[in-house]
């Protein structure tokens, strides 16, 4: 996901997850965020990384491979 702004949403602007209602997804592998814009974020969780599993139990964030974020600090008002 490069140069997208994101401007105060409910929760994260964005989630690697699985997706475990519809069986629709997995875990994320190889994933970049880049010079991404965040207004509204501020002392808020920007990106989310993780999970639910069966029974309430979550799913940490190293079930997932290669999910990073490289922004310009310029980016972040």
């Amino acid at each position: 996901m490069e140069n997208c702004t994101f401007n105060g949403t409910e929760g994260a602007a964005a989630m690697v997850g699985p997706e475990y209602e519809w069986f629709e997804g997995g875990f994320g592998n190889d994933i970049l965020f880049r010079n991404n814009r965040f207004i509204g974020y501020e002392g808020r969780r920007r990106l989310y990384v993780g999970g639910g599993a069966a029974y309430g139990k979550r799913i940490p964030a190293s079930a997932h491979d290669g999910v990073r974020e490289a922004c310009d600090p310029n980016s972040i008002p």
